[in-house]
């Protein structure tokens, strides 16, 4: 090529005509796309020639090409499709070319459940001024699922002025892969009118500021996500969930609790139309006087008889494959199984008498921490019903009276631990009746098993175990019920389990005789009357008001003696109770 310069010389210069044969390799920027659908990126390429020459190309200068239905290109831009896919984006200069992976969309995956120590530090700006807190929750402070969530306290009442509350992560977390954002629970304080934000630090040392929501304004548990920009470098680390209250905003103080973050991995082959699993579905009707059984599949089946002169009911089972309700202390186990009915054509909530579920465990990781959970609506949280378990095939059995939601949790609490039961004769027992929250011991670690059981106790003992429902008495005593068993005693009494002295008095610390417990454990069961005598050697020790109850409870295998003598003067202590319960479950489970 010759340049003259105007009015001045003139001179030559080589040019060199690259073609594809000249070019060794191409590289491209990013090395490998993955985006959220609808996003755009900026492609840029620098090829290397055979004689080691590199050279940074132009817009114009490459050409690019996408597998169908992947996005559309423009110039140096790929803009993703609306929907989830996978394929390839092509780069050209001249014959020769390369490819780029490329994912639109992504799969979101549970990847951090806060149940896992970690530490965590809080950090403010201003550091004087704002204060806080950053720590993993306690006791009854809301959980979404699993046994632990964190628990970010702020308080920036101190400043109109820009205020920032920090939950940081030290060390930072490392999420793996090449995720395109991230997920996260997080339960809101009613309204604080703040922004919160999620930071992270890509391979490069780059901070990238993540947007979970411009404002806070809810109460309860919400699901948040931040989109990952694409120009990040991996791996990446999250340092921080943050919550950011501008220059005027409201001063104010409150919390906010995060639980299961999750990450939204890119989309793969496998992911592109997926299947997703048959929802199995079953629908009876059952006439009164008969007993119909629904099943779906192998793993879950539902008994109902409807009694006599009680109408007819028409009931449907379903699996359900995904869950927005929160499961604090479990994890579900899917699917879950939703139960619906109607009643002579109107929908139904109770059936009049118990349904036995059957629900096969072999999918939990750990059967003996699997539990049989129903939603409860009113009460907005999932609730044990009663049920037993054949450690050996895996298989519960439960009962419950109510249509709804049942599924199956992996209980990740951990399991309470005493430190006075060793030596106990049922020390097997009270670990795993402790474990199902059956029992529970008293402050310091004690369960105390040879300690009397009293009125109180043991009528809360028989709400948990027979899964009933908090009541108001419809009698008022003249003494004070504690608060805890205030509802128990409700049910007990208004069932005619239990009822109050003559005096006006309930007497809930009284502690009860085997001969009471009796009493009470057959009118809870509804036992049928035997008629053989018990024969117990202290049998002319029993008062006469116990004798029937005594031989009810004996024939039935749920109280016996030991040594063929009942003791019905004997204080019933906390390990017998404990053990009557196991009877009891099993008896309303399987016999009744």
């Amino acid at each position: 090529v010759k340049a003259t310069v105007y009015g001045g010389p003139t001179k030559e210069y080589p040019v060199t005509i690259l073609g594809g044969n000249d070019i060794a390799k191409i590289d491209v920027t990013p090395t490998s796309i993955a985006v959220n659908p609808g996003e755009t990126v900026a492609v840029s390429a620098k090829i290397t020639t055979k004689t080691g020459s590199v050279i940074a190309l132009q817009p114009g200068e490459f050409q690019l090409q996408v597998t169908d239905g992947l996005g559309k290109v423009n110039g140096n831009t790929f803009t993703a499709s609306d929907n989830m896919a996978v394929g390839e984006l092509t780069v050209k200069v001249d014959t020769a070319s390369t490819t780029v992976r490329v994912s639109v969309g992504g799969v979101e995956k549970p990847f951090y459940s806060f149940d896992i120590a970690k530490t965590l530090k809080f950090k403010a700006i201003p550091a004087v001024g704002v204060t806080g807190s950053f720590r993993f929750t306690q006791g009854e402070e809301p959980v979404f699922r699993g046994a632990g969530a964190a628990i970010l306290a702020y308080d920036f009442s101190s400043t109109p002025d820009l205020r920032i509350a920090y939950g940081t992560f030290d060390p930072p977390l490392d999420l793996p892969g090449m995720p395109i954002g991230i997920g996260l629970w997080v339960y809101g304080d009613g309204g604080n009118g703040h922004w919160l934000r999620a930071r992270v630090v890509d391979a490069s040392g780059k901070e990238k500021l993540l947007n979970l929501a411009e404002n806070v304004n809810w109460k309860g548990w919400q699901h948040v996500t931040a989109d990952i920009p694409v120009d990040v470098k991996y791996p990446i680390k999250l340092t921080d969930i943050y919550l950011v209250a501008d220059k005027g905003t409201t001063q104010d103080s409150g919390t906010l609790y995060f639980d299961e973050l999750s990450l939204l991995n890119p989309a793969t082959s496998g992911d592109i139309g997926s299947k997703k699993p048959d929802v199995l579905t079953d629908q009876k009707e059952v006439t009164a006087g008969n007993t119909a059984i629904l099943h779906l599949g192998a793993d879950f089946a539902v008994s109902l008889t409807n009694p006599q002169k009680n109408g007819f009911y028409s009931v449907s089972a379903k699996q359900v494959w995904d869950t927005q309700l929160p499961t604090p202390g479990y994890n579900p186990v899917m699917p879950l199984y939703e139960l619906t009915a109607e009643k002579d054509g109107d929908s139904a909530s109770e059936f009049p008498a118990a349904m036995q579920i059957q629900v096969n465990a072999k999918n939990a990781k750990d059967i003996s921490k699997a539990r049989l959970m129903q939603w409860d609506e009113q009460k907005a949280a999932w609730v044990q019903i009663p049920q037993v378990m054949d450690a050996r095939t895996g298989l519960i059995t439960a009962k419950t009276g109510k249509f709804g939601l049942l599924g199956l949790m992996a209980d990740a609490r951990p399991a309470p631990v005493f430190t006075d039961t060793a030596d106990s004769w049922a020390k097997d027992l009270i670990s795993t009746m402790a474990a199902r929250k059956i029992v529970s011991g008293y402050p310091g670690g004690q369960f105390m098993p040879g300690k009397g059981v009293t009125r109180a106790e043991f009528v809360t003992l028989l709400a948990n175990t027979l899964g009933w429902s908090t009541e108001t008495p419809e009698i008022r005593f003249k003494d004070d019920i504690p608060l805890w068993a205030q509802g128990n005693i409700g049910a007990a009494v208004n069932k005619g389990v239990v009822k109050g002295y003559d005096d006006g008095t309930f007497k809930p610390d009284k502690v009860i005789n085997r001969a009471e417990m009796a009493a009470i454990v057959d009118k809870s069961l509804a036992l049928p009357n035997s008629s053989q005598p018990s024969n117990y050697k202290d049998a002319k020790q029993i008062p006469a008001w116990a004798v029937q109850s005594i031989r009810n409870t004996k024939a039935s295998g749920v109280i016996t003696g030991a040594g063929n003598r009942f003791r019905p003067k004997d204080i019933a202590n906390r390990a017998e109770a404990t053990a009557v319960m196991a009877k009891i479950l099993e008896y309303f489970v399987l016999k009744q």
